[in-house]
């Protein structure tokens, strides 16, 4: 798990180029000056409210037309910002109630929104998919499966 509370600054991954869905309307939206400012103040005020601070710029990390994510360094490492297209603004509140029933075993976010589809959360490390030869048997794989399995189970018919 990342140490939120160290002193060593870290910087955020460089942007991701844009799919080919650049110009649809979330992704202008998400890329305006506009949003730009709104988000960042939400940011900075959800962080504030827990003691924390932004130290540096945010970087878009990818904007497709269904999620936009930046990540913003602060004092205590890096946080992600998250937000979603009407479609798809359930995430956030799933992902908070999911943190309530296992919350060893996703991301505890810091702020949700779910009127606007955003999910505020520290930096959970390397993703699998960034990995190139990334087993199933990692960590956050099996704590899934885990989870999973324990959830009731379904029947059909």
């Amino acid at each position: 798990m990342p140490d939120h509370h160290s002193t060593t600054p870290q910087r955020p991954p460089e942007a991701r180029p844009l799919g080919p869905d650049a110009e649809g309307q979330w992704v202008r939206r998400w890329r305006s000056a506009e949003w730009d400012r709104a988000v960042d103040a939400w940011v900075g005020e959800r962080l504030a409210a827990r003691g924390r601070r932004i130290t540096g710029g945010p970087v878009t990390f990818r904007a497709r037309f269904w999620s936009v994510t930046r990540c913003y360094p602060s004092a205590e490492g890096l946080v992600w910002f998250k937000e979603n297209n009407p479609g798809h603004r359930f995430e956030p509140g799933l992902v908070a109630a999911m943190a309530r029933l296992a919350p060893d075993d996703v991301i505890n976010p810091l702020a949700v929104d779910r009127d606007r589809g955003r999910l505020l959360a520290d930096d959970q490390g390397t993703t699998p998919s960034a990995i190139p030869t990334s087993p199933i048997s990692r960590p956050g794989a099996r704590s899934s499966a885990r989870w999973l399995g324990s959830s009731a189970p379904c029947s059909v018919g």
